[in-house]
């Protein structure tokens, strides 16, 4: 339902705006120009800083326009010279204490103080005291400080406390000797901290690794996507030549409004690590040397061609990452299906693959991520969420700050920063049994009812505790509730149960479901035919071994495409297995110890942002990624690779025309058909380990977080490496 609408009048000029507005969002909307500092769209209002001071009739003083509601008839002038003047006393207050420091400032460029102050200032100063001067935070290795600078608007403050939930910073002192601080000497730690730095007006808060190296103007600014989680954050990678500066959030209100996470922000750092393969390798006399391309490429194929031709499609594993672009994926998937090979995966962190004939045809959230927001009860399952996704972590909480329902069952408590109304702690064993005990408190009462072999199941289990029955109630008494499933979930021994237990609750309490999944472009993976059951596009195939059977086998021939042994939940398997094949190819954009000791033939990649694709993400949204990038011609991209690959192959080449236009319409028609599975999976005898105890690392999800030198530096990653010494 619309807001009604009033009339006011703005410089000499009637509009017609939304009643509640306040005057600042109202002349934003317009397109009229009012300066401010403190005002934030996404942020509470202060009005400390007083810089949008306007003139309003029938006032004796000027009013902020960022705290002045708009009313029927109000009248406004924004460019007289009674607002003219306040605005410059305001600036010129500001200004009291502000060092003369553009020269070497990093804001300098893209400064609101400067810009405002050119427009809005004296040309001299009449203050002739001594300046005030404030000594600077240590805030950690992502934020610099030079607090001298600060003006005080609180956007920092307010950061903290409204959209982390975690307030880190606050004012301190009264009159002059207010500041901006910590209240004990302490770092900034939340992962969406990097967030200050965007929204300081002033050089107070910057960012620390990018200090002192270039200026804004000299940089270019390329449309990116995040290649670390499933959310697809934006961002502009701001580039200088042919190396990236810094990463700043790219607006997107469906997926992380403008914010993105800390792991976005500064992973990029890795791709500059000292071990880079930059040239392929190929192992000749036991020795790993370098070669060129042709020599690679060429006794690549040769392997291919051979055990094609002795039909040994059982004697080859293909493992791939679930972060490669999605031309990638499908390439991959058609040179090894076509050549006859099946074993191919993507799923390096899933143990359990006994629900692989129940599985969707990708999986996916039913919803847009900024579409969480508006849920009313949320279920989250096996997910320590905020440093899983950031970014579905700060969505969930601000459903939490409008009231919603949010409830949990998690093997072990975690700081969340938002209410929670009902937390079940379950033993890993138990997580399963917990989100069935919700279902069948669901079942007694719903209008959906379940098929009879599964309530026979349901009714098997123990009686329901009053927290299921509450959570159950939740789930059914709001018409917009969400289930969340997390990547504590993928690791667990039951995930086909846990999956198929969230469908059926799904359709019992017609809740939309979402499932949480490992890197930028699962989704991408499934469609493309890089799992062992399905070819592209869902087509039913020949079954091959999944990842698992993969990593605990000898093969003929291992590939690793964009993967670390690192990468893989089962890496001692994975290690075992690729000592024990008889060749190992690996494609990646780095070279470690253990590879170059092991591996036979080695191919640099470019990462994801050195290279062109697209990702799709939770939501099943393709975004193109670095279009604007231009690449570097010494090396061919990793496409232009794998089609040399096909040819060397003897392979028709595959046609990549209008590739995401089919798998969009595939999408859209799958999601617009698609119906629950009212099904379980049968019992299978356990014979693998629990990895569900696994806890996901915020800094360690992928090979270039993990060679991130700010990243490593923070607080979360040095808990971790105290915690595997």
């Amino acid at each position: 339902m619309s807001e009604p609408k009033i009339t006011i009048t703005i410089d000499d000029q009637e509009y017609k705006v939304n009643s509640g507005q306040m005057l600042i969002e109202a002349t934003d909307q317009l397109g009229i120009h009012i300066p401010r500092f403190c005002y934030h769209e996404k942020l509470s209002i202060a009005a400390n800083c007083r810089m949008c001071l306007v003139e309003v009739e029938n006032s004796t003083n000027a009013l902020p326009a960022c705290a002045t509601e708009v009313s029927e008839g109000m009248v406004v002038k924004t460019t007289s010279e009674s607002a003219e003047l306040a605005q410059q006393a305001t600036m010129e207050f500001l200004l009291i204490n502000h060092p003369l420091d553009c020269p070497i400032c990093d804001q300098g460029g893209e400064c609101e103080l400067q810009d405002l102050a050119y427009s809005h200032g004296r040309n001299e100063s009449r203050f002739e005291v001594k300046k005030r001067t404030l000594p600077d935070d240590n805030l950690g290795p992502l934020i610099s400080t030079d607090m001298t600078r600060c003006i005080l608007c609180t956007r920092c403050v307010r950061f903290g406390t409204e959209i982390a939930g975690l307030p880190e910073l606050g004012t301190i002192g009264r009159g002059e000797s207010s500041t901006i601080s910590t209240f004990v000497e302490k770092t900034v730690d939340h992962e969406l901290s990097g967030n200050m730095i965007d929204i300081c007006p002033v050089g107070a808060l910057n960012n620390k690794p990018y200090r002192y190296t270039d200026r804004t103007w000299e940089l270019d600014q390329i449309e990116s996507v995040s290649p670390h989680d499933c959310v697809g954050s934006n961002m502009f990678l701001h580039v200088k030549g042919d190396k990236i500066k810094r990463i700043v959030p790219k607006a997107n209100p469906e997926i992380n409004e403008v914010w993105i996470s800390d792991r976005d922000r500064f992973a990029f750092d890795g791709i500059y690590s000292d071990d880079r393969l930059t040239v392929p390798m190929l192992r000749k006399n036991g020795v790993l040397e370098e070669a060129t391309w042709e020599e690679a490429i060429d006794a690549f194929s040769k392997v291919l061609i051979t055990l094609q031709n002795k039909k040994s499609k059982n004697g080859v594993a293909a493992l791939i990452s679930s972060s490669t672009a999605l031309n990638e994926q499908y390439l991959y998937a058609y040179l090894m299906r076509s050549l006859g090979f099946n074993n191919i995966d993507h799923r390096i962190r899933q143990i359990d693959f006994t629900g692989d004939s129940l599985d969707p045809i990708f999986p996916n959230f039913d919803i847009k991520p900024h579409q969480i927001e508006n849920m009313k009860s949320i279920l989250i399952i096996g997910s320590d969420l905020r440093k899983e996704t950031p970014l579905i972590a700060h969505w969930v909480k601000k459903a939490a700050d409008q009231g919603a329902s949010v409830n949990f069952i998690n093997q072990e408590y975690s700081e969340y920063y938002f209410p929670i109304d009902n937390f079940i702690l379950s033993g890993q064993e138990a997580l399963a049994e917990n989100l069935a005990l919700v279902l069948k408190a669901s079942n007694d009462d719903a209008v959906n009812k379940l098929p009879s072999h599964i309530e026979d199941v349901l009714n098997a289990l123990p009686t329901p505790s009053l927290s299921h029955y509450q959570i159950a109630k939740s789930l059914a008494n709001h018409e917009q509730s969400f289930l969340l499933s997390g990547l504590l979930c993928h690791s667990h021994s039951e995930y086909a149960l846990i999956r198929s237990y969230l469908n059926l609750l799904s359709y019992v309490s017609n809740s939309s479901f979402g499932e949480l999944t490992h890197g930028a472009n699962a989704t991408g993976a499934y469609l493309t035919g890089c799992i062992p059951h399905r070819k592209a596009f869902g087509e039913s195939h020949e079954l091959g071994l999944n990842a698992l059977e993969m990593c605990t086998k000898n093969h003929q021939l291992i590939v690793l495409y964009g993967i670390e042994p690192e990468d893989c939940l089962y890496q001692e398997k994975l290690n075992q297995s690729i000592v024990g094949s008889q060749t190992t190819v690996q494609f990646s954009p780095f070279i470690t110890p253990f590879m170059k000791e092991n591996a036979d033939i080695m191919f640099p990649l470019k990462t994801p942002y050195e290279s062109k694709g697209a990702f799709i993400n939770a939501s099943g949204m393709i975004q193109d990624f670095n279009l604007q990038l231009d690449l570097a011609k010494d090396n061919p991209s990793n496409q232009e690779l794998l089609l040399q690959i096909i040819e060397g192959s003897k392979l028709p080449m595959p046609s990549l025309d209008n590739l995401k236009e089919k798998i969009k319409k595939f999408i859209d028609e799958t999601k617009n058909t698609h119906n629950r599975l009212l099904e379980i999976p049968e019992k299978v005898l356990k014979t693998t380990k629990n990895y569900s105890s696994v806890s996901s690392h915020l800094y360690d999800v992928d090979s270039i977080t993990r060679r991130s030198r700010p990243l490593q530096q923070t607080k979360d990653a040095l808990s971790q490496f105290s915690e595997d010494q």
